[in-house]
């Protein structure tokens, strides 16, 4: 029998259990002290109290992007062409859930930040939270930082990441 530790969130005071999945990673792989619930309202009051700061930060994500948008068939193309897995943590990924940028994400492997472009072999859907976990990291430098902060090994099984490795 296995016991998952709680902690209480630093917001709200909650109990839930210790898990990314109710707390999210900090970028050095530790538990966020809020719970997503809560970071998810403090950010969406930001949102609502801060929205130049919002829409200049959207101006300059597209800029790096080159203005470029998935399209919903590119969506739809990469779900199938995973076989429905997320790309990055290979679990199943909901068919419902494609166009819905709260589920699931198109990510691209090299980020742009990084030189990476938005060429079909550059690019998987991924669900949102590990489309966050991974951030601007490079795939090998997703799985030394998944290493470091002592998250198991993800055996991959996009075709596209696996020419990566």
């Amino acid at each position: 029998m296995t016991t998952t530790t709680s902690k209480a969130c630093t917001k709200c005071g909650e109990h839930k259990p210790a898990t990314r999945e109710f707390f999210g990673s900090t970028p050095k792989g530790n538990l966020r002290g809020a719970c997503r619930t809560c970071q998810n309202k403090v950010s969406k009051k930001y949102a609502k109290d801060n929205p130049e700061s919002v829409r200049c930060r959207a101006r300059t994500r597209q800029q790096q992007n080159d203005g470029w948008k998935p399209s919903d068939a590119l969506k739809h193309q990469l779900f199938h062409e995973q076989h429905g897995c997320c790309a990055l943590c290979c679990e199943p990924m909901n068919e419902a859930d494609v166009l819905d940028a709260d589920c699931l994400q198109v990510e691209h492997l090299l980020p742009v930040s990084k030189g990476g472009g938005h060429e079909d072999s550059n690019l998987v859907l991924s669900h949102r939270t590990c489309n966050q976990e991974k951030a601007a990291k490079t795939i090998a430098e997703l799985i030394a930082w998944r290493a470091r902060v002592g998250l198991p090994f993800i055996t991959f099984t996009s075709p596209k990441i696996i020419k990566l490795l």
